[in-house]
């Protein structure tokens, strides 16, 4: 049974109520001072009962601070992954036969950095692709392929102008909310040796990882493979695909060596639909509604997992505005292959609404 904890008000009338069965000449008005020592002794009172509440919550690693959630964390060799480096390539333009030399900067307009990672050679058309990394960790260092660069000493040969190239996977340090699911993953599956739980467990482990999925015996008996996303659900670099692979080298069973990391396959699935409008809505109004609720239902599928069609009927039959509804498209529920050479991860596609005849 829940202990029912007093408010002030409970608190002082109670006191008051005990004052008054005392002694029946006590004032207890408002305006009196009992009422007022009263309403003291009350808020004192209800400060300990917050104080109780307050350590109920920390016994549970749901509903705790989160300083206390590091603590719980920590004993079970759990800590923030901390963020990672967008690595990609370099584009320049330089002399045949000149190399870019590892250390290199490079800078962005907005102040981003970047350095090389190794020594590049200007090929026969002067192009010379150094892999780099972004000197700060986390999103901002993540550009997309053509963004200009400058070079902060351009190398004997090349031009002080480039852009950038692949370059992805950095990920802030991960968030509280995340790591408390981590932890509450582990308490509820505790180590079993490399069962289906322990794998993906592992690899989220790694920073830059929000997710993975373990597929055992994809391939035949004996395999394991498992499927990893970067942060908001993101396809992993290859980078971050060998960190994970390199990571469970060390944590598996000895004898699990047949195992594999990868990223899903994209499947768009292409939405076709007819409606009938109730009276003040417009085509344009429920089109974005449907497409915004279907997102939310790709977004919520895991890879592998089959899309219902009957989900998306009822998906569209309960937004505001919709009379009736007919799906032309898929004419059935998708199913995603999972397979030796593929685990295919179903997404939205195109969005087409038309209205009934």
């Amino acid at each position: 049974m829940t202990f029912a904890t007093k408010t002030l008000p409970d608190i002082r009338d109670d006191y008051l109520r005990e004052l008054s069965s005392n002694d029946s000449s006590q004032h207890t008005a408002p305006d009196s001072d009992n009422y007022q020592h009263a309403s003291a002794v009350g808020s004192v009172v209800e400060g300990a009962y917050a104080h109780q509440a307050w350590l109920k919550r920390q016994l549970s690693a749901e509903d705790c601070d989160d300083d206390i959630l590091l603590l719980y964390a920590r004993d079970r060799g759990l800590n923030l992954k901390p963020a990672t480096y967008a690595q990609g390539t370099l584009v320049l333009q330089g002399t045949a036969g000149l190399s870019v030399p590892v250390g290199t900067v490079a800078l962005r307009s907005d102040g981003s950095s970047y350095r090389t990672t190794a020594e590049a050679v200007a090929d026969a058309n002067g192009l010379a692709r150094p892999p780099a990394i972004a000197i700060v960790a986390g999103t901002d260092g993540n550009a997309a392929d053509g963004t200009s660069i400058t070079l902060q000493i351009a190398p004997e040969g090349f031009q002080p102008k480039g852009t950038l190239e692949d370059m992805d996977g950095g990920q802030p340090q991960e968030s509280i909310s995340a790591l408390r699911a981590r932890y509450l993953e582990l308490i509820r599956r505790p180590p079993a040796g490399g069962n289906k739980y322990d794998w993906p467990r592992w690899a989220k482990e790694v920073p830059g990882v929000e997710q993975a999925w373990c597929f055992p015996t994809r391939r035949g008996l004996g395999t394991v493979d498992v499927v990893i996303l970067a942060a908001k659900g993101a396809l992993p670099s290859a980078e971050l695909i060998e960190a994970v692979h390199l990571y469970l080298a060390e944590q598996r069973n000895v004898t699990g060596k047949n195992y594999l990391v990868l990223a899903p396959t994209l499947h768009p699935v292409d939405i076709h639909v007819r409606i009938k409008l109730l009276a003040g809505y417009t085509r344009e109004q429920v089109s974005a509604a449907i497409a915004s609720a279907l997102q939310d239902y790709f977004s919520r599928l895991i890879p592998g997992e089959t899309a219902i069609r009957s989900s998306i009927e009822t998906i569209i039959s309960t937004l505001a505005g919709v009379a009736d509804r007919e799906v032309l498209t898929p004419p059935a529920n998708v199913t995603a292959t999972v397979d030796a050479n593929v685990v295919e991860w179903l997404t939205l596609g195109a969005v087409l609404v038309e209205l009934m005849p």
